[in-house]
C-alpha cells in the first residue's frame, strides 16, 4: 500500500496516501449520527454493504463436488451471519456495487476492510469497515494487524491531497 501511494504520489504530482483511522471513520459515516451512513443496527444493509448475510448458509456443503445443502441444519450450518437480509453476494463483490454514502463513496463498509495509516508503537495498523465476512457489528470495530500480515480480507484506500 505505501509502495503504490509512493508511485501513484510521483505519477500525480499530489500527495496520495492512506487515511489515518479518524479520516476513515468521517468518510465512512459521511457526517451522519447514526452507526452506519444507512441507520443502525437493525436498518438493513443489504443495499450498502457486503456484510456476512444469509447467503454465508451457501457454505454449508457435501459430497464429493462440494453443493450446498438446502435447508441446512445447525452443526453444518455454523457460518456467522446476520441472517435477516441478503445483500445477494457469498464473497467479493465488484467494487461499487452497493450504494454511496452521502458524500458519494462506495464500498465503506463491507467488501473488503481497509487497512488505515494509524499504527500503534508496536507496528500494528488499524483495519476499518469490515469485509464479506464480518457481521454489522464487527464493521464497525477496529482490527489491528501487523503491516506483515496479509489477510484474505483486506484491502486500502487512498485519498489523494489537494493543493
Amino acid at each position: 500500500a505505501e509502495a503504490f501511494c509512493r508511485w501513484l504520489s510521483a505519477k500525480t504530482g499530489r500527495l496520495v496516501r492512506r487515511p489515518t483511522e479518524q479520516e476513515w471513520l468521517w468518510a465512512a459515516r459521511a457526517g451522519q449520527k447514526t452507526s452506519f451512513y444507512w441507520g443502525g443496527f437493525a436498518d438493513d444493509f443489504a443495499p450498502y454493504a457486503n456484510l456476512a448475510d444469509v447467503t454465508r448458509r451457501e457454505l454449508a456443503v457435501n459430497g464429493i463436488n462440494p453443493k450446498p445443502i438446502p435447508n441446512p441444519p445447525p452443526e453444518l450450518d455454523f457460518e456467522l451471519k446476520d441472517e435477516r437480509f441478503d445483500d445477494g453476494v457469498l464473497h467479493l463483490a465488484f467494487a461499487g456495487s452497493y450504494r454511496a454514502n452521502a458524500w458519494g463513496l462506495k464500498d465503506m463498509i463491507g467488501n473488503a476492510a481497509e487497512w488505515t495509516a494509524t499504527a500503534t508503537r508496536a507496528g500494528y495498523y488499524a483495519i476499518r469497515g469490515g469485509s464479506f465476512n464480518d457481521r454489522p457489528h464487527k464493521a464497525l470495530l477496529a482490527r489491528w494487524h501487523p503491516a506483515w500480515m496479509r489477510p484474505f480480507d483486506v484491502g486500502f484506500r487512498v485519498l489523494v491531497e489537494v493543493k
